[in-house]
């Protein structure tokens, strides 16, 4: 085994349990917009995070991305692209066969060796060359209008691996864009597990935490997108106010939360994400806090 084949298994190794997916968001419609909403995400072949002195450990070299799309109960691969060194790759919605709101995944590896089909989506390689903690990650994309907006984002292979799990989040990010009358937001919420097989329908709860009686429940699935119009929320809950904040909780289903909101007259976009209640939280007893959170509010 030659010395840069050691390094490369060696990177792809340390990277294993901590690599990602990389999900194309879905187009977003709605009868204030006379325009479709589409998506793509933009990935680097570079390392995004490392140490300074690991450097030289980089592995110039090309990478491949596998794209695949959930049909029926497998995964299907639409396609493979070469990604040069040091170079971008898009990869838009309205260029694949896809529908909006289909589940697509891209996945990074070192090969060119990508399943056709799939019931189990094949675990990507990492760029990973030592053990910084920031996860890797690519810009998810919205388009309307000439103008777009991102965030740096992806899926943990990790999480792709749970089959049960708890969910809880709020639209606070809503408020300061609702003072506006021409403005449209939406929470998208991605559930992707690696088992095509796992599609069932969970239960949303969602709710203003002043009037806990009054919940709204919401159906879900797993390995889906699941899209709420606020607007609709906020109007089917009788909220008095359209900016009063809401919760959203699953007690069955982990998801991650997008929220964009949409400008129709200046044409702006904003796209944000929350963090799970562990993240907003530091020091040895994080996960404690996150417990009497949890059976408070759960």
């Amino acid at each position: 085994m030659t010395t840069q084949n050691s390094q490369l298994l060696t990177t792809i190794s340390l990277g294993s349990e901590m690599s990602s997916y990389f999900p194309l968001l879905p187009s977003i419609t709605s009868n204030a917009l006379d325009k479709r909403i589409d998506s793509s995400t933009t990935l680097l072949n570079l390392p995004n995070n490392l140490r300074e002195a690991n450097q030289s450990k980089v592995q110039a070299r090309s990478t491949y991305i596998g794209t695949y799309k959930l049909q029926a109960e497998n995964w299907e691969l639409i396609s493979i692209k070469e990604c040069k060194y040091g170079a971008f790759c898009d990869i838009e919605r309205n260029s694949i066969k896809a529908l909006p709101d289909q589940m697509v995944i891209s996945l990074v590896r070192y090969e060119n060796s990508f399943p056709k089909s799939a019931r189990y989506l094949p675990k990507p390689d990492s760029l990973r060359v030592d053990s910084s903690p920031v996860a890797e990650r690519v810009s998810l994309n919205y388009h309307f209008r000439g103008a777009t907006t991102s965030f740096q984002g992806e899926y943990p292979c990790v999480m792709s691996n749970f089959n049960k799990g708890s969910f809880w989040s709020f639209d606070a990010l809503k408020e300061r864009f609702y003072k506006h009358e021409n403005t449209e937001s939406f929470l998208v919420l991605m559930n992707l597990n690696r088992d095509s097989e796992k599609q069932s329908e969970v239960d949303l709860e969602i709710y203003n935490p002043n009037k806990k009686d009054n919940i709204l429940h919401w159906k879900a699935r797993q390995n889906s997108f699941t899209i709420l119009n606020l607007k609709d929320i906020n109007n089917a809950l009788g909220s008095e106010k359209i900016y009063e904040i809401l919760f959203i909780q699953c007690k069955s289903c982990t998801f991650i939360p997008v929220f964009l909101s949409v400008d129709v007259k200046n044409n702006q976009l904003s796209l944000e994400h929350t963090h799970p209640p562990s993240e907003l939280l530091w020091g040895r007893e994080r996960n404690s806090i996150v417990k009497l959170l949890k059976k408070r509010w759960l």
